[in-house]
């Protein structure tokens, strides 16, 4: 395993010399898609240096997250790059630490546990006075992809830019996640494709 994520064809270079330990470049492959990245750690200063550069590949995000944390909120094709830096070898010292960027995208993708589409048209009915629509497709909303810029400092991720594309609207956002604490503040704006603005309801069926 690398960080508790299953890996294989792991591949990397590593050498230490006057109190510096560099790892890479390494590479692996990742639940379908590949990982490649290097590390240097600095064990002369108190406490620790931690330098990371990274980036997936078309990862199997469905399958990390249930590996990593037996969570299903969230599934497509992962791929980022990230430059960061932590201070400290333990998990709290980490995660108060953590300074750098990142870009990240999720392709052929799906939240799940929830379904706008039928929301909508749930939605659409009771304005309309009519029976609530049925349908037996997956409690899930697809989207095209998703893409943010994030940006680290003192533990905290913040992005700007989130933008997510689905067939039936745009969602763009912006916030905030404390990683220490889990912490966490985001806003949502979502602009709804004209077919469905235009009432007649299409695109729905």
């Amino acid at each position: 395993k690398m960080s508790g994520a299953e890996a294989t064809a792991v591949d990397f270079q590593l050498s230490i010399k006057e109190g510096q330990v560099s790892v890479g470049p390494l590479s692996a492959q990742l639940y379908g898609g590949t990982y490649q990245g290097t590390v240097g750690i600095d064990v002369n200063v108190e406490p620790v240096q931690v330098a990371l550069q990274e980036s997936l590949t078309r990862v199997d995000l469905g399958r990390l997250l249930k590996e990593r944390s037996d969570v299903e909120a969230m599934r497509g094709l992962l791929s980022a790059e990230g430059d960061f830096r932590v201070v400290g070898i333990t998990t709290a010292e980490m995660m108060d630490s953590v300074d750098g960027n990142a870009r990240v995208e999720v392709t052929e993708g799906a939240i799940q546990g929830v379904n706008l589409r039928r929301l909508i048209r749930q939605a659409q009915a009771l304005l309309e006075r009519k029976p609530l629509p049925t349908g037996s497709e997956p409690n899930e909303t697809r989207f095209e992809d998703l893409k943010a810029t994030v940006h680290a400092r003192d533990g905290r991720l913040t992005s700007d830019n989130l933008v997510m594309r689905t067939s039936l609207m745009e969602i763009r956002g912006a916030g905030w996640v404390e990683l220490k604490s889990g912490q966490m503040e985001y806003r949502l704006n979502a602009t709804v494709a004209e077919s469905l603005t235009a009432g007649a309801g299409e695109g729905l069926e």
